[in-house]
């Protein structure tokens, strides 16, 4: 809710705790799904969500252009730690009015094992871009999850795809550029042997071919 993004699913039956880790893939189609939804249905809701889910994507995957493929869910071998809330941590960061209004909107929930904290979740479909840039920046200043900083051909090419479809239905002409530039270093970096390489990882490339790779980059 914060920074935007999905988690990668749910390990409860009612939907409320998520499994902490972030996929590029994820990420991709759901903000694919999101811009045609709002070109649809005109809702702003889902221009929301979609223009966080960027958000995400250009914070925590992106480097020169590419991006990475997935952050892990634990922090020092914690579940969910970078993302997890106390009460009293969240009274020092809002005043009482902004606390007021947060628990409006958001719960926090202890539902299942959750070490150290409780996870935010919404009651209300609505957004507080102020009060969840403060925490936000409270939590961009704690332990990090790992990164897997692979590089996977498809998924990068589902990221373009995606942004050019926020950039048709939302409008957004700095989405258009991001799949403009993912493109051409893609290329760059994956098409140097006359094949298309699967993934790198730093200046290591993966030559072997998949016609996954191959047909995301069609797509694209």
């Amino acid at each position: 809710h914060l920074q935007g993004g999905f988690y990668r699913y749910s390990v409860d039956h009612s939907w409320m705790i998520p499994h902490f880790e972030k996929m590029l893939y994820d990420q991709a189609m759901f903000l694919w799904v999101y811009s045609v939804a709002y070109g649809i249905f005109k809702k702003e809701e889902y221009k929301v969500v979609a223009q966080k889910v960027m958000q995400c994507l250009s914070d925590t995957f992106e480097e020169d252009g590419l991006y990475w493929s997935a952050h892990d869910a634990d922090t020092d071998h914690e579940e969910g730690a970078t993302y997890l809330w106390r009460m009293d941590e969240i009274r020092k960061v809002l005043s009482p009015e902004e606390l007021n209004t947060f628990s409006e909107v958001y719960i926090l929930s202890d539902i299942g094992d959750l070490k150290g904290g409780a996870h935010v979740i919404k009651r209300k479909n609505m957004f507080l871009p102020e009060l969840d840039k403060k925490l936000l920046e409270i939590r961009r200043q704690r332990p990090q999850p790992f990164v897997d900083k692979k590089i996977v051909t498809s998924w990068n090419a589902l990221v373009g795809i995606a942004y050019v479809y926020a950039y048709r239905f939302l409008g957004e002409r700095d989405a258009l550029k991001k799949a403009e530039l993912l493109f051409d270093r893609l290329l760059q970096k994956h098409f140097v042997t006359g094949k298309i390489a699967h993934c790198s990882l730093g200046s290591a490339l993966h030559e072997q071919e998949f016609l996954s790779d191959a047909a995301a980059l069609l797509l694209f």
